[in-house]
């Protein structure tokens, strides 16, 4: 026999009050018993603080063609003369990119083991003669900025004092890196030979 929609619809009820009904009476027998298997869990991770940084490139000037006989100005970031490296196109002999590649901000600091008296010798060399400057970024076009405090764009004398050049390299994946350009000048007194200038640059967290 078929039924009505308003039999349907009460039986629809009526099979909602028996469910909740055995429920309530489940759930009676339970408390009766007393309840058991409630257990409590947490989730745990932990990120770890890493602090690194690297020096992505050395600097190589290169071999003068010949003799000096004038004043010659070298720069990480100008091109150069008296066949040493053009530095706006050879990767050897531009400035020094400091790279944070840990996931915590820096304070970076650099000293070198010469100035530019002991650097180069001979009667017309003295600390100018020997000078750096920080660029934010890196040294092919400024990428990747990093230095969002105490950068230290002005020229200034490289010595063996320990020299604070960014106050805060940020570890970001688009924004971590700087740049040391180096200048150094010589003249016909300039003592022929190697000239090689150790620069130690120390990353410290913030």
């Amino acid at each position: 026999m078929e039924l009505s929609n308003k039999s349907l619809a009460l039986l629809l009820v009526a099979a909602i009050v028996i469910s909740l009904g055995g429920t309530l009476i489940s759930l009676n027998k339970l408390s009766q018993q007393g309840l058991t298997g409630l257990a409590a869990g947490t989730v745990v991770l932990n990120v770890s603080e890493n602090m690194s940084c690297t020096i992505s490139s050395n600097v190589s000037f290169g071999t003068s063609a010949g003799q000096i006989l004038t004043i010659v100005n070298l720069s990480t970031n100008g091109s150069n003369s008296n066949g040493f490296n053009d530095c706006t196109s050879n990767d050897a002999c531009r400035g020094m990119m400091i790279n944070n590649t840990g996931n915590v901000n820096v304070n970076v600091t650099f000293k070198s083991d010469v100035n530019g008296t002991t650097l180069l010798g001979g009667p017309g060399a003295s600390p100018a003669s020997f000078n750096y400057s920080v660029a934010n970024g890196s040294n092919n076009g400024a990428l990747l900025p990093g230095c969002n405090s105490g950068l230290k764009t002005a020229w200034g004398y490289v010595n063996e004092t320990i020299t604070t050049i960014c106050t805060n390299l940020t570890a970001t994946s688009t924004n971590k890196v700087m740049t040391i350009e180096y200048n150094a000048t010589i003249d016909a007194n300039t003592p022929t030979g190697l000239k090689t200038a150790t620069i130690t640059i120390t990353c410290a967290q913030n």
